[in-house]
């Protein structure tokens, strides 16, 4: 029996190292400025944060609501738009109707006040003859 050949390994390639950057003084200044980019980018979303109120930093009904809203939850947030809108508009139909109502019964008053001064004058002796104003 004729002997099997042994299969030859075969070699592994090697994997081309990346050539790394030099470090020239345009990189360093353009990574500090990526740096200084990012803190910055940071410090304004808390500030925003901070403002807008996440819920925890405000207290109470607001805090609340404006955590909603910028959440990512487009559901709940279109309902708080929602409630908010009604809210709003029942506020303000509520105090035209006061106002309104306010009005009518002032300007009743004085009509009714002038009546009864008109009535009093044309009664008034002195003046029988005279018709009224």
């Amino acid at each position: 029996m004729a002997k099997k050949k042994k299969k030859k390994k075969k070699k592994k390639k090697k994997k081309k190292k990346e050539r790394k950057e030099k470090k020239t003084a345009t990189t360093t200044r353009k990574m500090r400025r990526k740096r200084i980019r990012i803190k910055n980018y940071k410090e304004n979303k808390n500030k925003m944060n901070n403002v807008m109120g996440t819920g925890e930093k405000s207290a109470g009904l607001t805090g609340e609501l404006w955590k909603v809203l910028r959440s990512k939850n487009t559901v709940a947030a279109s309902v708080v738009v929602v409630v908010v809108v009604v809210v709003v508009v029942v506020v303000v139909v509520v105090v035209v109707v006061v106002v309104v109502v306010v009005v009518v019964v002032v300007v009743v008053e004085i009509v009714a006040v002038l009546r009864r001064w008109r009535r009093r004058r044309s009664l008034h002796p002195l003046r029988k003859g005279t018709p009224p104003p």
